[in-house]
């Protein structure tokens, strides 16, 4: 289409961090993960074929043109280049763990302290089609969320709303001003966890804020529109459109998506107890409007905008 695309990160994607660099690889740590969640650290020999492979793969991601998948999908690698004590040339995968104190304090787990060893052999160079999809395949975490510090960057727009995402969506957008940041976004991670593991693959969760940055998107799925709601939550089971066919895309009316305003515990649960029965009343954004003209009521919520 010609619609604009949703900008990647400002800062480079790979980020090579020389021994005994221990501030830069701290760092790395823990900003490496920001904005869309997860990021990358790979242990090479200075100038190996892996090294160059992983310059190459991230130099092409900076651009849609270069390699439109990593762009979207916003993955930063880390590469420790010549690390002491040696080690074999490895790459993991790790993410955002948001909120320790917070948990620590509920004797709770961290939230996804997982993470993922690409399955290489020792002395085997990697190949780029297999980073890409191994990438692809555990680079979304449980839930994304958002710091409102404007170097933490924007919205990952690509990662979730087009672009890398090829699955359905659970988006919900939330008032984050002053300490709503840190309460909110704390509150609906435990609450949407187990729903996010249990349909891990297939719905990609994340929270956005309300604000001027994210308006386009919340148009677009009519969300977080009214001020007065704390928290709205979309779920879009799938974000494929009819592309190629003409005809289709005539009669094609949005997302079939499911709207839940104000979410609490017990009606998140109700919500994904219902969705895993089919049992949701679809959310149609303009409903309304056609109805007038046909006489008919519309089968699901509608709501002016």
């Amino acid at each position: 289409g010609d619609e604009e695309k949703p900008d990647g990160p400002k800062s480079t994607r790979l980020i090579e961090i020389h021994w005994p660099n221990d501030e830069q690889f701290n760092t790395f740590s823990t900003f490496g993960p920001e904005p869309g969640g997860a990021a990358c650290l790979a242990y090479v020999d200075a100038n190996s074929p892996n090294h160059k492979l992983l310059k190459k793969m991230m130099k092409a991601a900076e651009t849609v043109e270069g390699d439109d998948m990593l762009y979207y999908m916003q993955i930063r690698i880390g590469v420790a280049v010549n690390w002491q004590p040696k080690v074999n040339e490895s790459i993991t995968l790790f993410y955002r763990n948001p909120f320790t104190r917070l948990f620590e304090y509920e004797n709770l787990p961290k939230f996804q302290p997982e993470n993922h060893s690409f399955p290489a052999k020792p002395g085997v160079p990697w190949k780029e089609k297999h980073i890409r999809s191994w990438i692809l395949k555990h680079g979304y975490p449980l839930v994304n969320i958002r710091n409102m510090d404007k170097k933490y960057g924007a919205f990952p727009e690509g990662k979730y709303v087009g672009g890398s995402n090829k699955a359905g969506l659970v988006l919900v957008a939330v008032n984050m001003t002053g300490q709503f940041e840190f309460t909110e976004q704390y509150k609906l991670l435990k609450w949407l966890k187990p729903h996010a593991q249990k349909y891990r693959g297939k719905l990609r969760f994340a929270l956005m804020e309300r604000a001027n940055t994210t308006r386009a998107t919340r148009t677009l799925f009519g969300i977080g529109l009214d001020l007065r709601v704390q928290s709205d939550m979309i779920l879009v089971n799938s974000l494929g459109k009819p592309d190629d066919d003409k005809d289709k895309l005539n009669h094609w009316h949005g997302f079939l998506k499911y709207r839940l305003q104000n979410p609490t515990q017990e009606s998140i649960d109700d919500f994904f107890e219902k969705y895993a029965k089919g049992q949701l009343i679809p959310y149609w954004k303009s409903m309304e409007n056609w109805t007038y003209t046909t006489g008919q009521t519309p089968k699901g919520h509608a709501t002016h905008l």
